[in-house]
């Protein structure tokens, strides 16, 4: 392997299930670029905003596309009925989570549902003696939708990004958050919560 090879960490396969998932209302759907799969599954429902005009061009057609941070949406108050976020927080970096979920907080109308799909990610393991600056923590995964299975695959620097269930949890329930559902299955989980 040569010095400049980024070494990947892989956990286990996780299986996500979105069969018979029903969300109400406009959706914003927050890293909806690459594969998109909020946006396929409820097309024109959905605004996809990613700040990555190449992964948005990636996604299936049918939402409305917008080159967009998370940080700083640039929606009215209370427009969303509710926003999605599929495995999105661990690309984005932990000193970030807190203002996107503020500015989430924000655009969804009160009453709003907000659901995040994302994976645990513990604290880098420096006893495996890896290079911190250049391992990538991988998650394979495979989405069931109602009439498709994706295999694909997430990556994201492991020293840099420990996240847990838990983690947002807080997070979300200090913005103003209250937490309707938790699921958890292997080494990811799904949260909803309400504005």
């Amino acid at each position: 392997m040569k010095e400049n090879d980024m070494i990947f960490h892989y956990i286990d396969k996780q299986t996500v299930s979105l069969k018979d998932l029903i969300i109400k209302g406009k959706i914003l759907d927050i890293g909806g670029g690459g594969e998109g799969i909020i946006g396929k599954i409820f097309q024109d429902k959905v605004v996809a905003i990613d700040p990555s005009k190449k992964e948005l061009e990636e996604a299936a057609d049918g939402p409305l596309k917008i080159v967009m941070n998370g940080t700083s949406l640039k929606f009215l108050d209370e427009t969303f009925d509710s926003t999605t976020s599929f495995f999105t927080f661990m690309f984005i970096p932990n000193s970030k989570h807190e203002a996107v979920i503020k500015e989430i907080y924000r655009v969804l109308k009160p009453g709003g549902k907000f659901y995040i799909w994302d994976v645990e990610i513990p604290e880098f393991d420096e006893s495996l003696g890896l290079d911190k600056d250049k391992t990538l923590y991988v998650v394979p995964i495979m989405v069931n939708l109602d009439n498709e299975k994706i295999d694909s695959g997430y990556g994201t620097k492991w020293h840099s990004k420990p996240q847990s269930y838990n983690y947002f949890i807080d997070l979300c329930e200090d913005i103003g958050f209250k937490l309707l559902s938790n699921e958890k299955s292997d080494e990811t989980f799904k949260l909803i919560f309400k504005k």
